[in-house]
């Protein structure tokens, strides 16, 4: 990962995934996506467990098992958690979710930390 891939902001940390410069909604349904994760929650996080957020959002959208990235969650996860993504993180950190809601301009902002 290049740190040109991160992008700190008042707000956030903006991880590019792919190579996404616009497109907005569309590129999430696509696989691609990229995301802002609140700052004071990606602060929060180990170091190591910063570059495994930052390396999960990169990969974009992914399949709910086997594979670190953004998943796309569930109706029924959605009821419950009230967001329609997660980042998941795989070994050292597995146990750390981010969830996150797309915003008007189709980046995905991840400002709710469970798991820590």
């Amino acid at each position: 990962m290049d740190i040109s891939d991160i992008i700190p902001s008042k707000t956030g940390i903006k991880i590019l995934a792919s190579s996404i410069l616009a497109g907005g909604i569309k590129n999430i349904a696509k696989n691609k996506a990229s995301g802002w994760v609140k700052r004071s929650v990606f602060n929060s996080l180990d170091p190591a467990i910063q570059k495994k957020v930052a390396a999960a959002i990169k990969n974009g959208i992914v399949a709910p098992t086997g594979k670190q990235g953004i998943i796309k969650l569930t109706q029924t996860e959605v009821a419950l958690a009230g967001y329609l993504y997660k980042v998941k993180i795989l070994e050292k950190g597995g146990d750390i979710r981010i969830y996150g809601n797309p915003l008007k301009n189709g980046h995905i902002f991840f400002d709710n930390l469970t798991g820590h």
